[in-house]
């Protein structure tokens, strides 16, 4: 009559005695937090349109001190009239102290080659403006700078704005600063172009 609970018993106790004896699996190393790298911050674009002016243009040189500074470096630069000389040099990869160097060290009588009073559509050729920009860059075109660069001229004929974006730097220059009634225009391509703070002061 007992024999049931007995058995029931001694089935328990032997399923007790079989799960002890198996080996518990090892738990596995707890994984550190995986740290997570932040998204880089996406450096905004700066671009710079430098002005003209005459003297004034060269009042670019101390904004450009002040991002440097700052370690904010334009993506491209666009100059016009005066500020075109600014912007030719910057663009090449020249730095603000050694624009500010050219500047204090600029003779303007270096400029200075009188057209012809009789023919002459100005009072200078603006070749040796031309000169002097070639002797700092060494011959450089626009689409050979370090920076990509924009010179802002007017044509003469139509009025309209042009912007050089490739070519040789010095004859952009030229055009850009060819003050009407100063400088001489600046033939390129077949047009006449002047001082594009005409357009784009």
């Amino acid at each position: 009559m007992n024999f049931f609970p007995k058995t029931l018993s001694l089935a328990v106790l032997l399923l007790m005695v079989a799960c002890a004896s198996v080996p518990t699996p090892p738990v596995a190393p707890t994984q550190p937090p995986v740290v997570e790298a932040p998204a880089p911050k996406k450096i905004p674009k700066l671009g710079l349109a430098l002005g003209g002016g005459a003297a004034r243009g060269f009042a670019h040189i101390g904004v450009l001190q002040v991002l440097e500074e700052e370690g904010i470096k334009p993506t491209l630069v666009v100059g016009t009239s005066a500020g075109s000389v600014v912007a030719a040099f910057y663009a090449s990869g020249k730095t603000a102290s050694q624009l500010q160097w050219l500047a204090d060290t600029m003779d303007e009588s270096q400029f200075t080659d009188w057209a012809n009073p009789f023919t002459g559509r100005g009072m200078l050729r603006g070749e040796a403006l031309g000169k002097y920009v070639n002797s700092q860059l060494n011959g450089m075109k626009i689409e050979d700078m370090k920076m990509p660069l924009g010179i802002v001229a007017t044509d003469l004929r139509t009025g309209d704005g042009i912007l050089f974006q490739r070519g040789d730097v010095a004859t952009a220059v030229r055009a850009s600063s060819a003050v009407p009634s100063v400088f001489e225009p600046v033939r390129i391509g077949g047009k006449d172009y002047v001082d594009g703070g005409l357009v784009s002061p």
